[in-house]
């Protein structure tokens, strides 16, 4: 993606991993061992604004109940 001077924005992706914790990563790396990509890539605005809307329970797997992706 490119902002209004030209320049490239990175590229992120939402990602999970088992414990149900969240993070995002930039999508021209190797993801991270034990971390699955969610959602579609995005700015890094984007990628947390999708978590936000998304996550409703940040608590570690342990403590509830999450929903499966």
């Amino acid at each position: 993606m490119t902002d209004e001077e030209g320049t490239v924005e990175r590229q992120y992706t939402a990602c999970v991993n088992e414990d149900y914790q969240y993070s995002i990563w930039p999508v021209d790396r190797d993801m991270a061992i034990g971390w699955t990509a969610i959602g579609d890539p995005g700015t890094e605005e984007e990628c947390r604004q999708y978590l936000k809307e998304t996550v409703t329970d940040m608590r570690p797997h342990q403590f509830g109940d999450h929903q499966q992706f």
